[in-house]
Parts: structure tokens; sequence; C-alpha cells
């Protein structure tokens, strides 16, 4: 058996102290941490890339800055979502990093460069803190 798989059934090893739901809301928050990631990623590719015409720029420091903000948040993600073998605690406080990062992103894009598409971006990380607030480590007694 590889390591790879051995590792990854660490993954999904029942827990102690934590019910199904608090598990599924992780994995909820997990995929959904992944879409996200893609789709951010996918929008640094489309507009520094594939059609850098058609984005806002709006100094070259700040655009750098935006740009290694989101590629950084979107691998935050990444490693919070699919690492394996790695403990739900700390894929939750990854997870939760990243949401706060993204966030400041979002923050940056409304204000900055006035794009109402961050709102969208809002709604995802408002859905991934409510999984994350569901899948929150009990504490130990």
């Amino acid at each position: 058996m590889s390591t790879f798989l051995t590792r990854a059934s660490v993954d999904e090893a029942p827990v102690e102290g934590r019910a199904p739901s608090t598990r599924l809301a992780l994995g909820a928050a997990r995929g959904v941490g992944v879409v996200h990631a893609l789709l951010g990623l996918a929008g640094v590719v489309l507009f520094t890339v594939v059609m850098p015409e058609e984005a806002l720029w709006v100094h070259p420091v700040v655009d750098t800055g935006v740009v290694v903000l989101k590629v950084a948040v979107s691998a935050l993600l990444l490693v919070g979502a699919l690492w394996p073998g790695l403990a739900p605690d700390r894929r939750h406080r990854l997870l939760g990093f990243a949401v706060l990062g993204s966030v400041v992103f979002g923050l940056v894009k409304l204000t900055v460069y006035d794009e109402q598409e961050a709102l969208a971006f809002f709604v995802i990380d408002a859905l991934l803190v409510v999984l994350l607030v569901l899948a929150r480590p009990r504490a130990r007694t």
C-alpha cells in the first residue's frame, strides 16, 4: 500500500470526540475551499495572462500585491483542503486563515478597484465560515 493512501486514510478515520455531522461539515468546507481556490486561480490566470488588457490596473506595486495575495489565499485553501493526513484542527485553522485572507482580498478589490465581483466571493467566504463553525473542534473536557 502506498504512503499516500495510508496517510489519506487518516482523514477518513473517525476522530475521537467528533460527531459525523462535524466531519461532514469539514468535508463540505474542504470541497467549497477547493472550488473557491480554483475560481480564484482561474481569475488570476485570466486577467494576468490571457486577457491583461481587460483588467483594471491601478499601480504595479498594488497590482502585484493583490495578485500575490490571491495566489497565497488560493494556495492556503488548497493546502487546507487537500493535504493528506492533516489533523482536522489544523485543517480547520488553515481554512479559517484562508477565509480571512480572502475577505481582505475582497475588500481590496471592492474598495481600490471598485469591482462588484468581489461580492460573489464574499458569499463563498460566508458559506465557508458557516461550515467551519459547524465543524469547529469541540473543547475537550
